[in-house]
């Protein structure tokens, strides 16, 4: 019986990609094929190589081509000419002032010809030249965050833009098949992900079916957490648009609090201070858990002139009542309102702050002021988490505790003063240091010696490293996706997402110095060369 049309199952033949150099394979799609002139993704699926050859011969295709045709080829110096690495090593670092700066990359199509022009003596200046690249997609950013050695810092860099197209580009298996295509070709276990962040949605935190149902599948120690800074931030705004000014919370204030490293107790210190708006202080004390507050018990509420409304709606409101502009009954529902908002507020902050995050209890050990106070038991809590990437047997692990003693016991003293003054992240209006980075700090320790000239805290520092690139909030991705706005800009509104924008995302996160100040590697100008033969090739 015949149901319908006909299925065809024409696949993508790897010697289309020698017969025609701008058609290439489309990863987990045998049956469809990439025009890289036109940058489109089309099937093959009907009549195989007849659906290319058909593709060719489209006016748009053959428009593009011709395009393509006249761009400008990039000169070569032979391979042995001395000039050769100065030349691409200039090239590199000019391609690095266009990203560092938002430069449209056109510019470059003037700029060999200038420089040419002001330094005609320059051999270099002779030599360089320039050329600039040319749907509907989603970026998934896929950043690292990893404790750079080299830096001696906590660094978040760009992997992948990860971008996904079609019906399924939002849903969790493209969002999550993309990132896992992409940590599978770099060769990335996902036992080595330790943490995973992500935005407060059900794609990426529900129950059933999410970004966090699969990366637990592939590695069930990674801690996931959602974004206590966009939690905070609805507190306020899905509870009134005058949160702030009633409450008299910095909301700002917090996320900054939020983005320093395993700083004890900030988030429970929210809490109690929406608690102390309108609840007894006694009571507040007297529970032993900020959980245990039955804050919609009137009996445990201030009395109408002690809640926090501020002090010029409180005033105001007193005169009016004062002069019979308002009723006393006007003034009780409106305190009565005021309760209920804040009842509403802490309700919502119980129920979506991460207060109870092992995780968080346990990664304080990690910050100097407060090493004193802390347990072997946070230390342990963590090689046991990650037992896959710390396996201790019982004499290391007494090791460990010894590190960890001689940790507790470390004066601050015996840190140098110019690796505070380096790591200060934070002061108050009277400059006094509110936050130190502990990346910075540990830094340090791991240079630090024993008496008998062996690393001081060996096993101890591996943990703390794992402890600080732990992900705290999303913060870094909406950092990504400001400096993705600053540089697809109208101006340059042909940058493409998955080559030439995600290489300029990348070059700006991995080199925070001035662009001037950037060197390349010798690997770096090598890459640099293999990626002109690539342009020349397809730009034959």
């Amino acid at each position: 019986k015949f149901l319908g049309s006909a299925k065809y199952g024409s696949k993508f033949q790897l010697h289309w990609t020698t017969k025609w150099l701008f058609i290439v394979a489309v990863a987990n799609k045998t049956t469809f094929f990439n025009c890289t002139h036109c940058h489109q993704e089309l099937s093959c699926s009907h009549q195989g190589e007849k659906d290319v050859t058909h593709h060719l011969e489209s006016a748009v295709h053959r428009e593009n081509s011709r395009v393509i045709s006249q761009q400008q080829r990039i000169a070569f110096l032979p391979v042995l000419d001395p000039l050769t690495d100065q030349v691409t090593h200039t090239e590199v670092k000019v391609t690095a002032l266009f990203a560092v700066h938002n430069i449209p990359l056109a510019t470059a199509d003037h700029l060999g010809p200038l420089l040419k022009d002001i330094f005609p003596d320059s051999q270099i200046a002779k030599h360089l030249d320039g050329s600039n690249d040319r749907c509907l997609e989603k970026m998934n950013p896929l950043t690292v965050r990893i404790f750079d050695l080299q830096r001696h810092i906590v660094t978040t860099q760009l992997l992948d833009l990860c971008l996904t197209t079609g019906i399924h580009a939002a849903t969790v298996e493209g969002i999550f098949s993309k990132i896992d295509e992409k940590m599978t070709s770099r060769e990335i276990p996902w036992q080595n992900c330790v943490g995973f962040s992500v935005d407060n949605t059900s794609v990426n935190l529900g129950k059933n079916n999410s970004i966090n149902i699969r990366v637990q599948g592939k590695n069930k120690s990674a801690y996931f957490m959602g974004c206590p800074c966009h939690i905070i931030h609805n507190t306020a705004s899905t509870r009134g648009s005058e949160f702030s000014k009633v409450s008299g919370l910095d909301v700002e204030d917090f996320c900054i609090d939020l983005t320093s490293f395993c700083r004890d107790g900030v988030l429970s210190a929210f809490v109690k201070k929406l608690l102390g708006k309108f609840i007894q202080v006694q009571i507040i004390k007297n529970d032993v858990s900020l959980q245990d507050v039955d804050f919609a018990n009137p009996d445990n509420q201030l009395p109408d002139e002690s809640l926090c409304v501020g002090l010029v709606t409180k005033q105001t409101v007193y005169r009016l009542t004062n002069e019979g502009d308002i009723s006393p009954a006007t003034k009780k529902k409106f305190f009565s309102a005021v309760r209920a908002f804040y009842s509403s507020v802490t309700k919502y902050a119980f129920k979506k702050l991460p207060l109870n995050n092992e995780e968080l209890k346990n990664a304080t050990f990690v910050s100097f002021d407060v090493k004193e106070d802390c347990t072997f038991e946070q230390v342990e809590y963590f090689v046991d988490r990650y037992k896959h990437l710390f396996s201790l047997n019982p004499a290391e692990m007494e090791m460990l505790q010894d590190e960890f003693v001689d940790y507790q016991l470390l004066h601050r003293s015996e840190i140098p003063h110019y690796v505070w003054v380096e790591a200060t992240l934070q002061t108050d209006t009277n400059d006094t240091v509110t936050c130190y980075r502990m990346d910075t700090v540990w830094a340090h320790l791991s240079n630090v010696k024993s008496p008998a000239g062996h690393m001081r805290f060996p096993s101890l520092l591996r943990l703390a490293r794992l402890v600080l690139v732990l992900l705290h909030s999303n913060a870094d991705e909406k950092r990504l996706f400001s400096l993705i706005r600053k540089n697809r800009t109208p101006f340059r509104p042909n940058l493409g997402l998955d080559g030439t924008l995600s290489s300029i995302i990348q070059v700006k996160l991995a080199n925070p110095e001035p662009c001037f100040k950037f060197e390349s590697t010798k690997e770096v100008i090598k890459k640099a060369k293999g990626a002109t033969w690539e342009y020349n090739k397809k730009h034959r």
